[in-house]
């Protein structure tokens, strides 16, 4: 696999993305992108755990890093986010 692939597409049972020298530092202006799938029928369940992303932009807007869960097939608003900034504890 890639260091940091533009548009990996991933559709096995289970599997585990992490960023790019996890649990190093990541390196600066890197896009990665995964693309998951899931057969018809089935669903796709994420657990995100605790995460440290740098938090910017005023008002901690995450302008810069970020975590992005976008679900194509929804027009719930709420089925995507974005995640910056340490997490609440």
């Amino acid at each position: 696999m890639r260091l940091c692939p533009a548009n990996m597409i991933l559709n096995e049972t289970s599997g585990v993305i992490s960023s790019p020298y996890n649990p190093r530092k990541y390196p600066v202006n890197k896009t990665c992108n995964w693309q998951i799938t899931a057969s018809q029928g089935n669903r796709i369940v994420l657990e995100i755990e605790p995460i440290n992303i740098e938090s910017c932009g005023a008002s901690g807007e995450c302008t810069c890093d970020y975590l992005q869960v976008q679900n194509g097939f929804s027009d719930d608003p709420g089925a995507s986010g974005r995640i910056c900034g340490s997490p609440q504890k």
